[in-house]
């Protein structure tokens, strides 16, 4: 919650003498409430309103809400990292949509195999690293692709990769949705002899 700011305050309030000190004018030029305790400048620490650009919403949703993370084991420690991510995401966000480059014809094959396999259809973004494929809707969250080539490329590759990391965060997998491409030791329900 930002402190309380004022347009004016009476001459006795205002520093040096009183505990009032006025932000500059391309801060605002309004008077904040000084002491031991906080910074000499508090109008510089607040955050600027921060809107996102054409297409990231869709992609990455709302930004994360500490009310979210009550369940988690630790839920000051996994709000902050979905809030890095968040931010992360957020700053080297370019554009979405999907690159010229991609045959429209490999990409529906990919998203009906991806569909297929539990996965869902990818959305298609170019950030820090390239055009990358994010897959909003699986139970593990912010879940890419290592790229775009390789989603498109490689399908099969990506969903094993996926079914593996599911049963890694203790998902578990029925044997008929089991990838081919996946390593069977991973499920422990195989007999390896």
């Amino acid at each position: 919650m930002p402190a309380p700011t004022y347009p004016t305050v009476p001459d006795q309030w205002k520093s040096p003498f009183g505990p009032y000190r006025q932000a500059p004018v391309e801060s605002g030029g309004e008077w904040w409430y000084v002491n031991p305790f906080t910074t000499e400048a508090p109008w510089a620490l607040e955050e600027p309103e921060v809107s996102t650009p054409e297409g990231f919403a869709e992609i990455f949703g709302p930004a994360p809400d500490s009310n979210d993370f009550h369940e988690e084991t630790n839920p000051s420690l996994a709000f902050r990292i979905a809030k890095t991510a968040y931010e992360q995401d957020l700053k080297y966000f370019v554009r979405a949509g999907v690159p010229e480059f991609v045959s429209p014809y490999l990409l529906e094959l990919t998203q009906q195999t991806t569909e297929a396999w539990g996965m869902g259809r990818a959305s298609f973004y170019e950030g820090r690293y390239g055009w990358m494929a994010y897959f909003g809707d699986v139970p593990l969250p912010h879940y890419e692709s290592v790229s775009i080539h390789t989603l498109v490329n490689t399908p099969h590759l990506i969903v094993a990769k996926y079914q593996s990391d599911m049963v890694s965060n203790g998902y578990v997998i029925p044997v008929i949705d089991r990838h081919p491409f996946t390593p069977p030791h991973l499920f422990g329900d195989v007999d390896q002899s």
